[in-house]
């Protein structure tokens, strides 16, 4: 694309996802030390800050505006990267603080990396968004990786189920403060929290796209009560559950 085909690009895509877009894509590029991207539904970038072509020894942004990732980078990168978006936008779950080993210059650095679906009004995903910074540079290791990566798996599998760390900490054979620590420097948040945001994420979805009842979707994604859901829903997202259902429900 030349410039001209570039910002027509840019502009359709920010229309569709709303008058803000821009402002958000903008925040970004002030942002030190962060690395971020829009893509299309197709892996397309939409907007890429200075910061992110740093890190992936990319000239600049007009550089990569409307090429995808098979474009840059070498095939198994490309190939690693644009799976992790395909997921997202067929999926409508976010990456959230993960830790990769695999990073776009081929060093030994890692990222903690968030990416999340983009819809338009009427609730399509279009694209994706992303955020990652360099991770703790203490070398974690495939070994803790894979471990975390199991973890989180279970995790993910057991929402409606009580989920304590001191059992997560004992299965795995660590002290909880151990845990606590290691959870921390491989996910890049608690792991109390990272239940809380799992089962917030998971009521979310069934908001979006079921009838179910407030009270079924707290018991469903672990939550004591519809009161208790209801109080952590409000807190953390600002609005009740019935307000985000009510929200996401309009055409």
């Amino acid at each position: 694309m030349d410039a001209k085909q570039q910002t027509r690009f840019q502009r359709a895509f920010f229309k569709k996802c709303g008058q803000n877009m821009e402002t958000v894509a903008a925040v970004f590029e002030s942002l030190p030390n962060v690395a971020f991207y829009i893509k299309d539904a197709s892996g397309r970038i939409v907007a890429i800050n200075q910061c992110n072509c740093e890190l992936c020894n990319i000239p600049d942004s007009s550089f990569a505006i409307g090429k995808r990732s098979s474009d840059l980078f070498p095939k198994a990168y490309s190939d690693f990267c644009m799976a992790r978006d395909r997921q997202v936008v067929q999926t409508g779950v976010p990456i959230v603080n993960q830790r990769y080993s695999k990073v776009a210059n081929l060093s030994k650095s890692q990222n903690i990396l968030s990416i999340y679906p983009l819809r338009d009004s009427k609730g399509a995903i279009i694209g994706t968004l992303c955020t990652y910074r360099r991770g703790n540079p203490e070398n974690i290791g495939p070994i803790w990786q894979e471990k975390f990566d199991a973890i989180i798996d279970k995790i993910g599998k057991s929402l409606a189920k009580p989920l304590f760390v001191e059992s997560l900490a004992a299965e795995n054979g660590m002290s909880v403060a151990h845990f606590q620590r290691m959870f921390m420097k491989v996910i890049g948040i608690r792991p109390g929290r990272y239940i809380i945001q799992q089962r917030l994420n998971a009521a979310s979805r069934l908001l979006e796209t079921t009838d179910l009842g407030v009270s079924d979707i707290a018991l469903s994604t672990g939550f004591c009560d519809q009161s208790h859901f209801t109080k952590m829903f409000k807190r953390e997202r600002g609005i009740t559950p019935g307000e985000y259902r009510r929200r996401h429900r309009q055409s």
